[in-house]
C-alpha cells in the first residue's frame, strides 16, 4: 500500500523508482530511505534488527508521500558476505528492478591505534568496507542487465581526513573511496552513478555503538559533537539534491571540518599541527 498524498509533498525524478537502502534501520539510513519514500519511491530498507525495519515500514507507509511510494523491509547483515548474492536477488524479488543502492551501514570506533586490539580493525572493515564491497558486486550485474542504476556511499569526512582515536573508522572510510573511485571510472560508461556522500557529524547512535579497544567492548555514550550535529534528515534531504544535480562528492559537513579540509588542501603543515595537538591531548586524558 502505498503512502497517502499531502499537498506538501510533490513528486520529482524519484518517483516511481526502487530504492534498496542498506543500514536503514537508524540515523542517516534510515532519514534516506524516509527522503526517498516521501517522493514516490519503492523503498526496500535493509539492516539486522527486524524489529526496527518493520516498525520503519510501518512509520513510512502511515506518511505523507507522493503517488507510487510503497515499502518492505528486507533483514541483511551485511558483514555475513557470503549471503550478499542472496540478499541482492531478495531485494530484486521485492518491487523487481532496482535503480538505487544506498550503501549506509557502518560503525566507528574509540581508541588510540597502539591500545586498540587488531580485532577491531578487522570488524570494521568486515562491515564499513568489506560488506559495503560485497553488495555493490552483488547488483551490478543487474545494473548492466537494467542498462542504469546508482549507487549512493554514505561515507564521512573522516574518509577524506584522519582523526585520532579514529584510526580503524578513518581507515574503513579511505577505503571506500578509493574502491568507488575507482568503480565510478570503470562504470561509468555503461550508465552506473556513484555518489560518495561525506558527513561531518550528525546526531546518530553511532558513537554510542563504537567498538572500543575491543571488537566487544561498545563506547555506550554519545560525543558532544554528535549531540550537536546535524540532524539525519538534513543530511538525507542535501544529499538527494545534490544526488539530482549529479554531484558526485556531497561533502555536509560542519564549518570547521570544511575548514580542516580546505587547509589539508592548502596548507597541510597546519593542519598536521592542529592534529597533532589534538592527539596528544586525547592521549593525556586517557593517562589521566
Amino acid at each position: 500500500m502505498g503512502g497517502l498524498l499531502s499537498s506538501s509533498v510533490a513528486a520529482d525524478e524519484f518517483s516511481g523508482k526502487t530504492v534498496w537502502v542498506v543500514g536503514a534501520s537508524s540515523g542517516i539510513g534510515e532519514a534516506m530511505a524516509e527522503a526517498y519514500y516521501q517522493r514516490g519511491a519503492k523503498v526496500i530498507v535493509s539492516a539486522r534488527r527486524e524489529q526496527a525495519l518493520e516498525d520503519l515500514v510501518q512509520r513510512l507507509k502511515s506518511s505523507p508521500a507522493a503517488p507510487g511510494a510503497d515499502a518492505k523491509a528486507l533483514v541483511v547483515d551485511t558483514a555475513d558476505l557470503d549471503k550478499a548474492k542472496a540478499n541482492a536477488e531478495a531485494a530484486l524479488e521485492a518491487f523487481g528492478p532496482i535503480d538505487v543502492v544506498v550503501l549506509s551501514a557502518g560503525i566507528s570506533n574509540r581508541g588510540s591505534v597502539a591500545d586498540t586490539d587488531i580485532s577491531v580493525e578487522q570488524r570494521l572493515f568486515q562491515v564499513n568496507f568489506f560488506g559495503t564491497v560485497a553488495i555493490t558486486k552483488a547488483m551490478l550485474p543487474h545494473f548492466f542487465e537494467h542498462g542504469s542504476g546508482c549507487f549512493v556511499v554514505v561515507s564521512s569526512v573522516q574518509g577524506l581526513m584522519g582523526l585520532p582515536q579514529r584510526a580503524p573508522y578513518a581507515a574503513s572510510k579511505h577505503a571506500l573511496h578509493g574502491y568507488f573511485e575507482s568503480l565510478r571510472a570503470e562504470v561509468a560508461h555503461k550508465n552506473v552513478a556513484v555518489h560518495i556522500v561525506c558527513p561531518g557529524y550528525v546526531k546518530t547512535d553511532l558513537s554510542n555503538r563504537a567498538l572500543t579497544t575491543s571488537a566487544s567492548a561498545e563506547y555506550a555514550k554519545t560525543d558532544e559533537t554528535t549531540a550537536s550535529g546535524f540532524e539525519p534528515k538534513y543530511v538525507a534531504e542535501r544529499s538527494l539534491t545534490e544526488i539530482k544535480n549529479k554531484k558526485e562528492y556531497i561533502v555536509i559537513a560542519q564549518t570547521k571540518a570544511v575548514l580542516a579540509l580546505w587547509l589539508r588542501k592548502h596548507f597541510p603543515s597546519v593542519l598536521r599541527k592542529i592534529m597533532n595537538a589534538r592527539g596528544k591531548a586525547a592521549d593525556t586524558a586517557h593517562a589521566a
